[in-house]
């Protein structure tokens, strides 16, 4: 997947949205070399695994919902609104996912902290820098569009990619600058 990401981003990327997704593929690829080198971060993962197994379509059709946000985004015409709903939907579907996983084991704590270590392995060196929790999603959730046609891809990577390539370089500037400075 790895080498896939790479060549799509060489032949058809700009400069910066190749930087986002090369911090995006050192985030994951991090975080699963940590599983696969620590016995702790093993057993965690697996615990999770155990507890929630049975369960991996509900939380595939999570992530399914969160990609398809993500498709629509770009069609969000005011621009400087797009990386706010995109953190505000990451955070939804995040909280959707981790409130699942504990009502489907509820005394797993270990597992609890692992999809919570998982996701921010995955995606936090990208979104912390963009995002932050807060409750002015409440107020713009509302709008991102519906998303009626098929998805392009099955993941979220992609579409958060072109969530960037959609946007103005001088108004994620502005969001950089902003996000900075509080």
């Amino acid at each position: 997947m790895e080498r896939c990401l790479k060549d799509f981003a060489t032949k058809c990327l700009t400069k910066f949205s190749k930087q986002t997704l090369s911090i995006m593929m050192f985030s994951m690829s991090r975080t699963n070399k940590r599983i696969c080198t620590n016995k702790k971060r093993q057993k965690s993962f697996l615990n999770l695994i155990d507890c929630a197994h049975e369960q991996l379509p509900l939380f595939s059709n999570i992530l399914r919902n969160m990609t398809t946000d993500f498709h629509a985004l770009p069609l969000v015409k005011k621009q400087n609104l797009r990386i706010p709903l995109a953190c505000c939907s990451y955070y939804k579907w995040k909280n959707i996912g981790i409130n699942k996983l504990i009502k489907i084991c509820p005394t797993n704590t270990g597992a609890h902290d692992e999809i919570e270590n998982l996701l921010s392995g995955y995606t936090n060196d990208l979104l912390s820098v963009a995002c932050e929790e807060s409750d002015k999603c409440d107020g713009i959730i509302g709008k991102i569009p519906e998303w009626k046609r098929p998805l392009r891809w099955q993941n979220f990577i992609l579409p958060l990619i072109e969530l960037y390539e959609s946007i103005d370089d001088n108004v994620l500037a502005q969001q950089s600058s902003s996000s900075s400075s509080t």
